[in-house]
């Protein structure tokens, strides 16, 4: 007997595939984040470095006492600043190229549920062309059936 309802085979595969999907889509989420605060606290020291500097030149002007211990400790800090710039920016780097592999892994999955989904469709359709086939045959059967049996009523009149 036929099945009443599509049952497609594969299911497991194609929940499989949806949650891999899911999982890299999550992935991306999290590295786009991690990314966007990267980039907003290297502006923060970009803008701290930016302030240094000025100050810098504030304290060279012509006319400004000179304050050795002062300068020092700007230029240190000015130094550690341009060191949080590279590292951050070495972070952002390496978070742009992380994001572009999951974009990569991104394709791919969905490429692989699209398979996966196309074939289900096709399945899909075979079984309900299958299942109308098999319906109209049956219809067939019955009105040869009906029809023989009003031929045989007619016979014995």
């Amino acid at each position: 007997m036929a099945a009443k309802h599509f049952l497609y085979a594969l299911e497991p595969v194609a929940l499989q595939r949806q949650w891999t999907l899911d999982a890299l889509l999550l992935e991306l989420n999290e590295c786009n984040f991690t990314l966007r605060q990267r980039h907003d606290e290297r502006e923060q020291v970009l803008a701290q470095l930016a302030q240094g500097r000025s100050d810098w030149r504030a304290m060279s002007a012509p006319g400004q006492a000179l304050q050795i211990d002062r300068q020092r400790r700007l230029a240190g800090y000015l130094q550690e600043r341009q060191r949080a710039v590279a590292a951050l920016a070495q972070a952002c780097n390496a978070l742009v190229q992380q994001r572009e592999q999951i974009i990569v892994q991104i394709g791919a999955a969905q490429r692989a549920l699209d398979a996966v989904q196309a074939h289900k469709d096709r399945a899909r359709a075979a079984f309900f062309k299958n299942r109308l086939s098999g319906e109209f045959k049956h219809a067939d059967d019955q009105w040869n059936v009906l029809q023989t049996v009003r031929s045989t009523d007619g016979d014995e009149y």
